[in-house]
């Protein structure tokens, strides 16, 4: 706690970035908890399986964007790129590998909910593209806010279904 008192108190920080900041979250993010994020980027940064600033470019048709379904033919196509903070393969109950993609947020929101609403349409983007460029399938996007810590949105693929959009939103895992 010394050392995040003495890092925050210095003038280029103003009390709104402090109130960004929970440390118990910070400290629990270094969790050894077998099922915390950081377990698990650990456990696959050893095995060679974590990928950290990824960056991307790739051509995605109408049909897998949001919002673009039916407006064009799915011949044209639109470019996106971006920067994946952090991606790591696990293996999965089949014996196959997955993806789980982690996306590090300081947004001063109010809670979980907030926080996807604000991304969801990123997480979906970039899960897409990681499942078209891996072959592999993301099975799990983290959202880890310095303020509330992991908010899982494991239904990301319903982003583009409107009848599911809703359903998927309630049922994010806010732990």
């Amino acid at each position: 706690m010394t050392e995040y008192n003495r890092v925050l108190s210095g003038k280029e920080y103003s009390d709104s970035d402090r109130e960004l900041v929970n440390v118990k979250v910070l400290s629990d993010f270094y969790s050894k908890d077998e099922e915390s994020v950081f377990a698990r980027m650990k456990k696959a940064a050893l095995a060679g399986k974590l990928m950290r600033e990824q960056q991307f470019i790739v051509g995605l048709s109408n049909s897998e964007i949001p919002g673009r379904k039916g407006k064009d033919s799915d011949e044209d196509f639109a470019v996106v790129q971006g920067i994946i903070d952090a991606y790591f393969m696990e293996i999965n109950e089949a014996g196959n590998e997955d993806i789980v993609l982690v996306d590090y947020k300081t947004d001063n929101v109010k809670d979980g909910r907030e926080l996807l609403d604000r991304y969801a349409s990123q997480m979906y983007l970039y899960s897409l593209t990681l499942e078209k460029l891996t072959g592999m399938k993301v099975k799990d996007v983290i959202l880890y806010s310095t303020k509330f810590g992991e908010v899982h949105y494991k239904e990301w693929r319903y982003y583009n279904s409107p009848a599911n959009r809703m359903t998927a939103k309630e049922r994010i895992i806010n732990e």
